[in-house]
């Protein structure tokens, strides 16, 4: 008898940690490889709502207790949510669009409209119509375009299509959670310039789901990057400022949209390297408006924690001479990009810069600079690397830990190295090496002290103490070429923890050895 309790209770306590820890692992364990998402096919209704009903309401506690009632909302507004799909994103469109309409109250929104870019397979056309066929989707309406023009294009179309005074967007990689859209739409009928963005959780290929920090908002990057950042202000309403967004899912006015230009339909891709959301944040905040993540919505995105990246090197071209100005060279050298542009860009976008230009004298007032910008909305989030730049970013050992600046007090250094997460903008490790070899965070410089250990003191000009030479994926310091920088670990002997710096040591050879490994280095570009 008390074998079998024994029994039981380990059954039962395996049940519940399968049920409340596992399904809710914290976010920075996480592994995935980029390139290896799995391919989905057609979904079964059986298997969408299995999923549905399996999804965790990751709002904080304090959300689900606000009622986000319809009666509160301005009824003068009307709702479209916009989807957009080509070829087989359509299988990934199925669970998207089930959970929206799982998780939307159906007097809430007019409409959903959905553009199908172009898709050629008649197998996937003839299963998108059979599928919106159910009475679930009574309210959705599907537009086929004969050409696949990507997502940008795709969102122009659904704009000028839809009804609704708010549009609500969404990516066909994306699945909405419980009470997402009231917190989204009350805040923007409050607010006629807001874009408001749910907080990204974490949806993995296999749709293994994990909730984030809910702390996290969007930076961008200067090789043009869209990362996360891990915000420290306050919650005002339940609202963080957001730099840029990643466009997965967010909610506007028409209204606000129109006034500041709508969707760029020049730029090319289907997806995320686009860059599109890019440029419209930009172009937002200097236009007049604001970009907030509201947290009290919840979305999961796929594999939300890969950095955004514009691909396209005529997008890229594109964000940059539309709206960096002084700091145009800066984005081509960290992004490795060429300025030189075709015939065709180059026309495309000069019509681009003077349909904005009517836009703002029927507004009545004209966009911000790009200074302005960096001055007021990105100042607190990123950082602005030298004229004297060579590299810029986080300094990575291949262990996957990189150079981090610290404040803490009575540590044994103002240097220690920390786990890289590179979907993360975290200023601490950003550094910059420049032409007089200094490795440097702002006006701190690297420099080793008598026991060869990196510390961080005050930039000093011509001292030979602070230069540092890169070559083959090695850090040599200029006084000692035959010592490379390694990382170090130790146990503290206080805390019991294990501490992780920098230390000029014996330079190592002998391939594939460990020690190796913990000498060679490279610049994540940001």
């Amino acid at each position: 008898m008390t074998r079998f309790m024994f029994l039981l209770t380990a059954l039962i306590l395996i049940v519940l940690l399968n049920k409340y820890f596992f399904k809710s692992k914290p976010l920075g364990v996480v592994r995935y490889k980029v390139g290896e998402e799995e391919e989905t096919g057609y979904h079964s209704d059986e298997e969408i709502q299995r999923y549905i009903d399996a999804l965790q309401d990751t709002r904080p506690v304090r959300c689900r207790d606000q009622a986000y009632e319809f009666t509160r909302l301005d009824v003068s507004e009307t709702i479209s949510i916009i989807l957009d799909f080509n070829g087989k994103q359509f299988y990934d469109l199925q669970l998207t669009l089930s959970s929206v309409v799982e998780h939307t109250p159906f007097e809430l929104y007019q409409e959903i409209v959905i553009i199908d870019d172009g898709t050629t397979d008649l197998t996937i056309r003839k299963q998108a119509a059979q599928f919106l066929q159910s009475p679930r989707f009574a309210k959705a309406k599907l537009y086929r375009s004969e050409t696949t023009d990507g997502q940008a294009a795709s969102r122009f179309k659904g704009a000028k299509l839809a009804k609704g005074s708010i549009f609500v967007f969404i990516s066909s990689t994306t699945v909405v959670n419980h009470g997402w859209i009231q917190p989204l739409i009350a805040h923007v009928s409050g607010d006629d310039k807001l874009i408001a963005v749910p907080h990204s959780d974490n949806l993995l290929s296999d749709y293994r789901f994990y909730r984030t920090e809910d702390s996290l908002v969007s930076v961008f990057s200067w090789s043009l990057y869209t990362v996360y950042y891990e915000s420290q202000e306050r919650l005002a309403e339940g609202l963080l400022t957001s730099p840029v967004m990643r466009g997965d899912v967010f909610a506007v006015k028409k209204t606000f949209l129109q006034s500041i230009g709508d969707f760029d339909e020049h730029f090319k891709g289907l997806e995320t390297g686009a860059g599109h959301n890019l440029e419209l944040s930009f172009r937002t905040w200097m236009c007049g408006g604001s970009i907030k993540v509201v947290t009290c919505s919840r979305a999961a995105t796929r594999n939300a924690l890969k950095p955004h990246h514009v691909s396209d090197q005529s997008n890229y071209r594109r964000i940059v001479d539309l709206w960096f100005e002084e700091r145009k060279s800066l984005a081509y050298k960290q992004g490795e990009v060429s300025s030189s542009a075709a015939e065709t860009e180059v026309h495309t976008l000069i019509m681009r810069r003077s349909h904005l230009k009517q836009l703002a004298t029927q507004r009545g007032t004209q966009c911000n600079d790009f200074h302005w910008y960096l001055t007021n909305i990105a100042k607190d989030f990123i950082t602005l690397p030298s004229n004297r730049m060579v590299h810029y970013g986080k300094v990575k050992a291949k262990t996957n830990y990189c150079l981090r600046k610290t404040d803490r007090p009575h540590h044994a250094a103002d240097l220690d190295m920390g786990l890289c997460r590179q979907h993360i903008y975290d200023r601490s490790m950003m550094f910059e090496y420049n032409k007089a070899g200094w490795i440097a965070n702002g006006e701190h410089c690297l420099q080793p002290n008598n026991k060869g250990v990196a510390k961080l003191v005050y930039c000093v000009e011509g001292e030979e103490k602070q230069k540092w030479k890169f070559a083959d994926g090695k850090v040599f310091h200029v006084l000692s070429p035959a010592k490379c920088l390694s990382q170090v670990t130790e146990r503290d002997e206080t805390s019991l923890d294990l501490v992780h710096y920098a230390k000029l040591v014996e330079c190592v050879t002998t391939p594939n050895t460990d020690t190796l490994r913990l000498q060679t280095w490279e610049f994540i570009h940001y």
